[in-house]
């Protein structure tokens, strides 16, 4: 038996059906707090379907869940509040500036305006983003627009933080951040 508290996620029986077609399929395991845990398959393995079901933005057909302790099908707003989410297709909005992108994360997950300016400040710094700012995020290369992603996904330093396709599209050179140089922890900067 795990110790309460240690467990970040669970997932017994989860099952996902889109008609007669199954998505996803008696999905059972657990994710220790602090533990990196990918899902790995072939497009259409229904890894994009798990993540959705355990972020709260969709129902389980069948199954449970748990996420920080919070049960996903009786209180997925509450689980929400407790993650970062970055999609495989940005969930940007592309005719705001950076630092409006972030303003409005900031905004959605309730901060109060003094705290999104300090994160917005720390967080353009991490992703090397600085003087970005007052750019409109359409004009942005794709690997500018992905660090934009992940630095809204963790404006509101999240307990836990979902990934899907993390490094789709990315230039391999523009992949790392300030926390290499720096050494700081990206989720609390």
């Amino acid at each position: 038996m795990t110790p309460p508290g240690t467990i970040a996620i669970e997932t017994r029986g989860l099952t996902r059906n889109f008609r007669r077609f199954t998505a996803v399929d008696e999905v059972s395991f657990q994710v220790e707090r602090g533990e990196v845990f990918g899902l790995l398959g072939a497009n259409g393995a229904g890894k994009t379907t798990t993540i959705r079901m355990l972020t709260g933005l969709l129902r389980p057909s069948r199954g449970e869940a748990w996420v920080v302790g919070v049960p996903v099908h009786s209180s997925p707003e509450k689980v929400k509040r407790q993650l970062g989410y970055m999609s495989q297709r940005f969930s940007l909005y592309e005719d705001l500036t950076v630092g409006e992108n972030l303003t409005f994360f900031g905004g959605v997950y309730g901060l109060p305006g003094s705290e999104i300016r300090q994160r917005k400040e720390e967080l353009l710094d991490l992703f090397d983003l600085d003087g970005l700012a007052d750019r409109i995020t359409s004009s942005l290369p794709t690997g500018h627009r992905q660090r934009l992603a992940l630095a809204s996904a963790l404006i509101h330093k999240p307990q836990l933080l979902f990934l899907d396709e993390p490094t789709g599209g990315i230039d391999p050179r523009s992949g790392r951040c300030r926390y290499d140089r720096h050494g700081d922890h990206p989720l609390h900067g």
